[in-house]
């Protein structure tokens, strides 16, 4: 027996669990990007997934597989703009805490160029952005403020759709807001939708009643025009849901094995952090 297999195994039982949690969680960090860095939160979605499922993840004692699971669905819960509120992530652990300050790495914004060049023009001494792509706190802190500006139910759905995702980085009075202009959104939505409805319903009658004064008969579809309520529930754009992740990048799921045989980064193409 090898002299030096008590001091190993020693060793091991005292720093192996320590040992891999570090290193487990560092890879799922790895997941996300660094401070000015892009990344597709599908992607990171699918590497988290695989990362959280992977027979390293299942070698590791229960604790270590529960932490990378909640990351993992942390991430899912962004990309359907389903995340926490600030209260809610303070009632979590420290680490689901360190992991989505991290996402917020994931938001991103290209400025207005009026809005950018207006920065440029700041007084001496002013705190300005340097470039028009801004990220993480500075990026929400943009569609915030341009969403203020607008009119009710005239945000923009990217906007929205992006500061539900993130919503743990706004306070209560600015979660609010969000809440009044989804809401209004909706409802302008709808209007618009109806109001297209009745035109073509408009049109159809008219062409109806042309035919009749020609001497036509009309058909019952141009007499019965559709109801109004199926309408709305067959047009309503569905604002805030992202489309399926196999929509957007075609195969993306078939990637998870790539994931466990060539790493995070080398799965995003990306150097060491």
């Amino acid at each position: 027996m090898d002299e030096f297999f008590w001091l190993e195994a020693s060793f091991l039982d005292e720093f192996y669990d320590q040992m891999m949690e570090e290193k487990m969680r560092n890879l799922m960090l790895e997941v996300t990007p660094a401070i000015g860095e892009r990344r597709v939160l599908a992607k990171a979605v699918v590497a988290a997934r695989a990362l959280s499922v992977g027979p390293t993840c299942y070698a590791q004692k229960k604790s270590i597989q529960d932490d990378m699971m909640n990351a993992a669905n942390a991430l899912l819960d962004i990309s359907t703009s389903s995340s926490p509120t600030s209260k809610e992530l303070a009632s979590m652990s420290m680490w689901m805490n360190v992991f989505h300050k991290r996402c917020e790495n994931f938001q991103h914004v290209l400025m207005d160029p009026e809005d950018f060049g207006r920065c440029n023009k700041a007084a001496p001494g002013a705190q300005v952005p340097r470039s028009r792509n801004l990220y993480g706190a500075e990026a929400l802190k943009y569609r915030f403020e341009r969403c203020n500006k607008a009119a009710p139910g005239a945000q923009e759905d990217q906007d929205l759709k992006e500061l539900r995702q993130f919503k743990w980085m706004m306070s209560d009075k600015e979660a609010k807001a969000l809440d009044s202009w989804t809401a209004a959104k909706i409802v302008s939505s709808k209007d618009k939708i109806m109001n297209r409805q009745k035109a073509l319903q408009n049109v159809e009658k008219k062409v109806a009643k042309d035919k009749r004064a020609n001497g036509d008969e009309p058909s019952q579809m141009a007499v019965m025009a559709p109801p109004l309520t199926k309408a709305v529930n067959k047009e309503e754009p569905r604002l805030f849901e992202d489309k399926a992740v196999n929509e957007e990048e075609p195969g993306l799921f078939e990637d998870i094995a790539e994931v466990a045989d060539t790493g995070v980064l080398n799965f995003f193409g990306a150097r060491a952090l």
